[in-house]
């Protein structure tokens, strides 16, 4: 599967996200934030992703070190929105 681009909810807050599939359950994700002035979205890290999240059940745990702080709430949403793209 290419990379992809989804949504979920971050903090109560609708986040962008570009997905890049590592294997069948592992994901490189990036945040994608808008530049208000310019008007144009952009990748949040120049050097590689914001986080690696491996899917389990119904949610997903973070692999490795992160480049953003996720609760438990915001990796469920992250999963669901990872999950309704992929099946």
């Amino acid at each position: 599967m290419e990379k992809f681009k989804t949504q979920f909810t971050m903090s109560g807050i609708p986040t962008d996200v570009m997905v890049q599939p590592v294997n069948n359950d592992t994901f490189e994700c990036t945040l994608m934030l808008i530049d208000y002035f310019e008007g144009e979205e952009f990748g949040s890290s120049e050097e590689g992703p914001d986080a690696t999240v491996k899917l389990t059940d119904d949610t997903c745990q973070i692999v490795g070190e992160s480049k953003i702080t996720l609760t438990e709430t915001d990796l469920k949403s992250l999963a669901g929105a990872i999950v309704t793209v992929i099946r």
